[in-house]
């Protein structure tokens, strides 16, 4: 890791993955990023990927990472962020919303519909709704946002890479 990055609870991890699916969504979302995950400490991140939510080592991505913060969060808001990511660690990746953001960025999709299982997410989902927990904090207010729209939160700064 980068010697001056400090890493904090809550911090946004964004992937700029190099596989042939990453490529297809970062393809698909017009975004350099196929994945986000959150920080909650000890190297470790909680992410929602193919096999469902689930703890994961930030090494795993080690010189693929961008960190992105949100500085006005208290400790206290870091903290609740981190809990309610690791209170849905063992539910299920959502496919059929994956399934559908694809769609509707393929075929410009401009209904609304409700797809959403509360036991399943995709990463984009997941961290929307963590922030979401501190007092309605979204980052973004549209529903099943991509990677980059995510990222592209005024309320969070770029901090680095890993």
């Amino acid at each position: 890791m980068d010697n001056n990055i400090n890493l904090k609870h809550g911090d946004i991890l964004a992937y700029k993955g190099q596989y042939l699916h990453s490529q297809i969504i970062k393809s698909l979302t017009h975004s350099q990023y196929s994945h986000l995950i959150i920080y909650v400490g000890d190297n470790l991140a909680v992410e929602a990927d193919w096999s469902g939510i689930q703890y994961c080592n930030i090494d795993k991505y080690k010189n693929y990472l961008d960190i992105y913060s949100c500085d006005s969060l208290t400790e206290i808001q870091r903290e609740q962020i981190c809990n309610y990511a690791i209170s849905k660690v063992g539910e299920k990746y959502d496919y059929l919303l994956l399934i559908f953001m694809f769609l509707r960025r393929i075929f410009k999709f401009r209904f609304r519909i409700k797809l959403r299982d509360s036991k399943a997410d995709v990463c984009s989902e997941l961290v929307n709704d963590c922030y979401s927990e501190v007092n309605d904090m979204k980052l973004v207010k549209k529903r099943y946002p991509s990677p980059q729209e995510v990222i592209s939160s005024e309320r969070l700064k770029f901090v680095g890479s890993y």
